[in-house]
């Protein structure tokens, strides 16, 4: 029977405690392959949807999204939303597989955590399902407990982060550069629904001869198009890379988006038109200007390597689209609402008939892991658009995270308003 230890890498699942009662608790070893251990380590792994199930005389978990590891490269990466086995003693699976035979009773992974070892656990419990008034008292006790925290703690007044201030960017000068060579590749950066592609079509005109390269993760998908926004509509006589080169419920990873990037990159610049990089996946853009070399393995800053990897831009510029986050979140729900009407959950209905597993949509994130719910009976329409919302803006609030740790690391950002 475990023991409740603190370790220094804990992923809980929080909601497990609310729907059930645990009867009886263990540790189990996990099954881990590639880079999976270094996601963990790095605290990236959700075990909001996951569950356990009996096979073959073995237990395995189901639904924990390990996300991919930052600089897996192409043959050690993993599949987030993998089968992944437990470890136990015979006598324990003995008894759980006859445990769970009892009608009510389940096993339910509470946490993962790195043990004092250096191996990843997972805290498992037999468990039977809270009724209603048990749920109460549950939500009764966070509340009072929290109720308590903020009596012994003195008041805090949120603060939200300042916003950086916007430029005005100087089209001609910006156009003398790619021409002159000054500067060998225009980033448009920012967060969702902040007006990136629209800017960066508009841009690409005024610098003409140009070409605009995706840094999307998920519009390199073929049949996603509703749900990741792809909006071809808006690029008209500009020319586009990176945008439907993949099968959806295909694997793509940084590693493979730096490759595609230098060839796309090469082809643009060998015709003598200017490249603009325009997307909001954060990772993908520092992978192609301030990145990793992945076949070495080493930072392009580490003393051992060039500065800058052959065939990657070494002069980049910078433009961040900037709106408020009062406009930016009803543009969000705004646009949340169009893309349902427009047949968002038809869409996904349709990638999912086509044999898409529901776990490598839900590994996708946002509008296919919450549609995937909801088309698999575990969210209600409202429910799935409710908590949609929410996560978009959250998502919002993360990409600006990471822009503007792009700034504290010495990448000069221009921000400019985007109406």
């Amino acid at each position: 029977m475990a023991k409740e230890k603190q370790h220094r890498v804990q992923i809980n699942n929080k909601k497990a405690s609310f729907e059930y009662e645990f009867l009886e608790q263990y540790d189990a070893g996990i099954v881990l392959v590639g880079t999976e251990i270094k996601s963990l380590r790095a605290g990236k792994a959700s075990l909001q949807d996951a569950y356990c199930y009996f096979s073959g005389g073995e237990l395995y978990l189901r639904g924990m999204n390990i996300a991919t590891y930052f600089w897996a490269s192409a043959w050690s990466s993993h599949e987030p939303m993998r089968d992944r086995k437990l470890l136990l003693t015979r006598r324990e699976l003995r008894h759980l597989a006859q445990a769970v035979k009892t009608k009510g009773l389940t096993i339910v992974a509470t946490r993962v955590y790195i043990a004092d070892n250096g191996y990843a656990k997972v805290h498992i419990a037999l468990a039977k399902g809270k009724k209603e008034f048990d749920k109460r008292a549950s939500i009764k006790e966070g509340h009072q407990a929290r109720d308590g925290a903020r009596i012994a703690m003195p008041a805090r007044k949120s603060i939200p982060a300042e916003l950086p201030s916007p430029e005005i960017i100087d089209i001609a000068a910006l156009r003398q550069a790619c021409r002159s060579g000054e500067t060998d590749l225009v980033v448009v950066l920012g967060p969702t629904a902040s007006g990136k592609t629209r800017y960066a079509v508009e841009l690409a005109r005024e610098l003409a001869p140009a070409e605009i390269i995706s840094a999307d993760s998920r519009q390199v998908y073929r049949g996603m198009d509703i749900g990741t926004g792809k909006d071809l509509g808006e690029y008209g006589e500009v020319p586009r890379h990176l945008i439907d080169i993949l099968p959806a419920g295909a694997q793509y990873n940084v590693f493979e988006f730096q490759k595609d990037f230098i060839r796309a990159y090469a082809d643009i610049r060998g015709r003598g038109a200017a490249p603009i990089l325009c997307g909001g996946t954060g990772m993908y853009i520092s992978a192609v200007t301030s990145g990793y070399d992945f076949v070495n393995r080493t930072a392009h800053s580490s003393a051992r390597t060039p500065a800058v990897r052959e065939g990657l831009p070494s002069r980049p510029f910078f433009i961040g689209t900037l709106v408020s986050r009062e406009v930016r979140n009803a543009r969000i729900d705004r646009r949340l609402d169009a893309r349902l009407q427009e047949g968002m959950v038809d869409e996904i209905r349709g990638l999912l008939d086509g044999g898409v597993p529901a776990g490598t949509l839900i590994s996708y994130g946002l509008e296919y892991k919450f549609v995937t719910l909801h088309l698999t009976g575990q969210l209600s329409y409202d429910e799935m658009r409710q908590k949609l919302a929410v996560a978009i803006h959250q998502f919002a609030k993360r990409q600006m995270t990471w822009f503007r740790g792009m700034e504290r690391s010495g990448v000069r950002i221009h921000w400019t308003e985007v109406r």
